[in-house]
């Protein structure tokens, strides 16, 4: 078997057991992404929004609690051990970076031929991402927005050429998804923990 071979088997069994498969899913298309990421780089950030007013004679500001937003930073390497599974990397790539792109809908201008259209933004491009029990919602993937999409080939790692065309043999990503919360989040009169469980990072 060729050395590259046994790598790309290698790569599959390190994502399979370890549970290191990234899935990110369009929910305008039901179309899903799913690799085999290794992490470089992982930050889950809760930022609680409060509205502060400043009262004469009063050291401190009155604060009102207006909303705790999530947000989740990830950074990964997608490897390939044969050109093949390059060129396949970069369409991956490719698909996600379409998911960042919201849906159109066609509407007739007003006062001109009904012939003439144009495109009006009708879905926003919202996404599920799943990776293993640190980002989930309820055992499936967790809802919201990518807000960017950084893309770099590690050039040290070299590439595969075919003709004119250039497949990266390492390929860093990273993103930060803004959480939608599907759900109420917090505390009841009594002090329970309102929406179920109260842990973010799964089981």
């Amino acid at each position: 078997m060729p050395v590259s071979t046994t790598y790309e088997t290698q790569i599959q069994n390190i994502a399979k057991n370890k549970q290191a498969k990234l899935v990110i899913k369009s929910m305008l298309r039901n179309k899903e992404v799913q690799i085999p990421a290794f992490l470089t780089s992982f930050t889950q950030t809760f930022a609680s929004t409060w509205n502060e007013e400043d009262v004469y004679g009063r050291m401190d500001p009155i604060a009102t609690f207006q909303n705790t937003k999530r947000s989740i930073s990830l950074g990964f390497d997608l490897p390939a051990g044969t050109q093949k599974t390059a060129k396949h990397n970069l369409k991956q790539c490719d698909l996600l970076a379409q998911f960042l792109y919201p849906g159109y809908k066609e509407q007739p201008e007003q006062g001109k031929s009904p012939k003439i259209k144009s495109q009006v933004i009708s879905r926003p491009p919202l996404v599920s991402v799943k990776f293993a029990n640190l980002i989930s919602s309820g055992g499936g993937g967790q809802l919201g927005y990518l807000s960017g999409l950084e893309w770099t080939p590690v050039l040290e790692m070299g590439m595969f050429a075919n003709g004119k065309s250039l497949y990266p043999k390492v390929i860093s990503l990273s993103f930060t998804l803004n959480v939608l919360h599907q759900a109420t989040k917090g505390l009841n009169e009594n002090n329970t923990w309102i929406s179920g469980s109260a842990t973010f990072f799964g089981n």
